[in-house]
C-alpha cells in the first residue's frame, strides 16, 4: 500500500506500508531536470535539504542515486558534500565521454554520527580516479536540516550533466 504524506518536512513524501502498517520506504525526492556544470569552476549540480529528525533511530536510512553523462575532458570532476563536508571526490577522469550513475548510502550510527558509502560507476569503466568512499561524520546535529549537495568541474559549460536523481528513506532493520 502506497500512501501520501506531508509530515517529513516540508515536501511531499510517499510512504510504502506493508500490511501490518510498517514503514517500508519513503520516497523523498525525485529530480528529473538536467543540470550542468558551468565553464571551470565548482557548480552545484543538484541539492536536498534533508529535513529535521528524518534519522531518529540508529540504523535509518536515506539512499540516493545520481545519474548523468559527460563529455570527453580529462578535468572532469564529481563532488559530493553533506553540510559543506566533502565526503565524495571522483578525482579527474581518463578524458573519455561516458555516462556516469552515482550511489550513495546515509546510516544513522548515534545521534549526531552518519555513516556513508559512495560509489561510482561509468559506462566506459576508467573515467574516475576514485570509485569508492566509506566514512563517517561526527559532530552532526541531526535535529535540524542537513544538506547533500553534488557539484561538478570541467572545462567547459556543461560537459558534466545531471540528468536525474532521487533518495528514499529506508527504516532500520528491527
Amino acid at each position: 500500500m502506497i500512501i501520501k504524506r506531508s509530515d517529513k518536512g516540508s515536501a511531499i513524501t510517499y510512504l510504502e506500508l506493508d500490511n501490518n502498517f510498517n514503514y517500508l520506504t519513503v520516497g523523498l525526492f525525485d529530480n528529473y531536470t538536467t543540470s550542468g556544470n558551468v565553464n571551470a569552476v565548482e557548480t552545484q549540480l543538484t541539492s536536498y535539504v534533508i529535513p529535521p529528525n528524518l534519522f531518529n533511530n540508529n540504523g535509518e536510512k536515506v539512499k540516493c542515486e545520481y545519474g548523468g553523462s559527460m563529455v570527453a575532458n580529462a578535468n572532469n570532476i564529481l563532488k559530493l558534500y553533506l553540510n559543506e563536508v566533502l565526503i565524495y571526490d571522483s578525482g579527474t577522469n581518463g578524458s573519455v565521454a561516458s555516462d556516469w550513475y552515482l550511489d550513495v548510502t546515509l546510516i544513522r550510527a548515534s545521534s549526531s554520527v552518519l555513516r556513508y558509502i559512495v560509489k561510482v560507476m561509468d559506462s566506459d569503466s576508467i573515467s574516475f580516479a576514485n570509485y569508492i568512499s566509506v566514512g563517517e561524520l561526527t559532530g552532526l546535529n541531526l535535529a535540524t536540516t542537513n544538506t547533500l549537495k553534488l557539484s561538478a568541474i570541467s572545462g567547459a559549460t556543461n560537459n558534466i550533466t545531471c540528468k536525474m536523481n532521487s533518495g528514499i528513506w529506508l527504516p532500520r532493520v528491527l
